[in-house]
């Protein structure tokens, strides 16, 4: 009986080191699932899908993923399917609009991109250089739409961005059988591009979609679509707000444009590429950005005085009434140096403020009263002092800061 006692014992401390020894049962590897493409490459801290063609799936399309590092597996397998159902859904869309096959399409937070192009030889931080296929470039064009709202966060605050997702087409512009794809390429084509943009164009179609073409026989690099493309997304980003008050954009053409050269300038400097629009500025001399490229312009327009004619900037009162398509290459940089000036002296909460007053169909001059408590007279000697007195901001930022304190103005900082 003791015999018996001991084996069942001997036998029980056995099965439990054996089950100590053997610990959990390791997770399962997941398996990845062959019709969607995982990319360890996140856009602005996000994930995102995309539909390519790459034969992986019996339509000739194929899912892709972007994933975060570390990221759990539910996350990930959600995703997928996400991807799938987005395929599917571009592979029926493509049965009505056949150029919708040939395209690459990939979907982030805030931004659905689309894009024909065969190649794009890319340049600037985000994307690298060299020339891209047209998976690649849909989704660097995705991260610099990211970047922009970036960018525009910055100013206006999270709880102050748009809250629909935009669509932006990328079309190669002049690819053979394309140009009648709708209405709207079509009467563009016709009436618009083809005779005054050679290298490329943009429309914006509404708040929520925007059409950007691009030449890639013109133009073997990105320069000047990234030049469009920022431009386009920024001011599609600023309608979108302003319509929410009804505004008319047209009716304030020089905000529209200072808001999108200050969001293009922002990136052409980060990115140290040389400037399209510059060098037709300079009579086809190449001027490489530093950073002051355009702050140089200012300075020079406003040391001439209010006379277009002699070098000088276009007197506010004119520049203000002026419709965004009429704007000289000079004019266009004036207005980038007004949004400037607002933002730098006055700070973020006076520039939206700004926007959010003249969204309400006020003229503009009504607003500077309203928002900056100037005259138009007083504002525009304001920007002109900006440009060519190196101390006036520091002054001024302290003079602003003392009255909303109500104290006496204390000295700048040397």
């Amino acid at each position: 009986m003791r015999t018996l006692f001991a084996l069942a014992a001997t036998i029980a401390l056995l099965l439990c080191a054996t089950t100590i020894h053997a610990g959990p049962d390791k997770p399962k590897k997941r398996e990845k699932d062959p019709e969607v493409a995982e990319f360890e490459r996140a856009i602005y801290g996000k994930g995102w899908v995309a539909t390519r063609l790459d034969g992986t799936h019996k339509s000739g399309f194929g899912a892709a993923i972007g994933i975060l590092k570390d990221e759990d597996t539910a996350a990930i397998e959600t995703r997928i399917a996400e991807a799938k159902q987005y395929r599917d859904a571009k592979v029926a869309f493509g049965k009505s609009y056949p150029w919708a096959r040939r395209a690459a399409w990939v979907k982030t937070e805030h931004f659905e991109l689309c894009c024909d192009i065969k190649k794009i030889g890319l340049i600037g931080v985000c994307g690298g250089e060299g020339a891209a296929d047209t998976f690649e470039a849909t989704l660097t064009y995705a991260e610099r739409a990211e970047r922009i709202w970036s960018d525009m966060k910055a100013v206006f605050g999270a709880d102050q961005m748009p809250g629909f997702p935009k669509t932006i087409y990328l079309w190669d512009k002049d690819d053979t059988g394309r140009k009648n794809r709708n209405t709207v390429l079509r009467d563009l084509f016709k009436d618009f591009l083809s005779a005054d943009h050679k290298s490329g164009g943009t429309d914006m179609h509404n708040p929520h979609t925007s059409n950007i073409w691009w030449d890639p026989e013109n133009s073997p690099t990105d320069d000047k679509l990234w030049e469009h493309y920022t431009h386009i997304v920024a001011q599609m980003l600023l309608l979108d707000r302003s319509s929410q008050y009804g505004g008319d954009m047209n009716a304030f053409g020089w905000l529209q444009e200072g808001w999108a050269f200050y969001l293009t300038r922002k990136h052409r400097e980060l990115d140290a590429s040389t400037t399209i629009l510059l060098q037709e500025g300079a009579k086809g001399k190449p001027e490489h950005i530093s950073g002051s490229a355009y702050g140089a312009t200012c300075t020079a327009l406003a040391k001439n005085g209010p006379n277009p004619e002699k070098g000088g900037f276009t007197p506010f009162e004119k520049l203000f009434l002026t419709n965004v398509n009429a704007f000289t290459l000079k004019e266009r940089i004036q207005c980038w140096g007004i949004v400037k000036y607002i933002i730098e002296v006055y700070g973020n909460a006076a520039f939206v403020k700004f926007i959010d007053t003249i969204a309400q169909r006020k003229k503009t001059p009504e607003v500077i009263t309203e928002v900056l408590d100037l005259t138009l007279k007083q504002f525009q000697d304001e920007w002109v002092q900006y440009f060519t007195d190196k101390k006036f901001a520091d002054k001024k930022k302290a003079e602003l800061a003392a009255k909303r304190a109500n104290q006496p103005p204390a000295d700048p900082p040397k």
